[in-house]
């Protein structure tokens, strides 16, 4: 399902340029959404310099991009992707995640929960209070549930932001 705030054909290019990362790391459009909701709802900002390489996976190996119009292609998705996303959060309406159907064709949302977990461990010191506040955590249980789906470790279903 294509956002409204975004283009379908765009949606494919982001979509066929985040599969170019080849690192178990990197981040599939699902994934790439809940990160973006994450960093736009964070209590910081967190520049694109500091959240690049994580959409990425890191330092990829080898040339990605076929020239600087290709880099800048990929760049300009990646902000117009973020700038809907801002639209959607602040035009008061109902926000959609964007989740895709796996290969057995169900709808999980555990790529969009791992993404926002991302997001949240980029400013983690700054997301401290929302995981103190009794009064709000709770909002974070169905995230912190599909991010943790699949753990083996029961060490791993504790919060990601211990209490101090």
């Amino acid at each position: 399902m294509v956002p409204p705030f975004f283009p379908a054909a765009d949606y494919k290019r982001l979509e066929a340029m985040l599969s170019r990362f080849h690192s178990e790391y990197a981040m599939n459009l699902e994934e790439l959404d809940g990160f973006f909701a994450a960093l736009i709802c964070a209590p910081e900002l967190v520049m694109p310099s500091g959240f690049l390489p994580e959409i990425c996976g890191g330092e990829p190996e080898g040339p990605i991009w076929k020239n600087e119009e290709e880099l800048k292609d990929f760049f300009d998705l990646l902000m117009r992707y973020w700038n809907g996303m801002v639209g959607a959060f602040e035009s008061g309406e109902t926000f959609n995640p964007q989740l895709l159907k796996q290969a057995d064709g169900l709808v999980r949302g555990n790529d969009w929960a791992r993404g926002f977990m991302r997001g949240i461990a980029l400013g983690e010191e700054d997301w401290r209070e929302l995981f103190r506040d009794e009064g709000n955590f709770g909002m974070m249980i169905p995230i912190l549930a599909l991010f943790h789906e699949h753990d083996e470790d029961p060490e791993h279903l504790r919060p990601l932001v211990p209490n101090e």
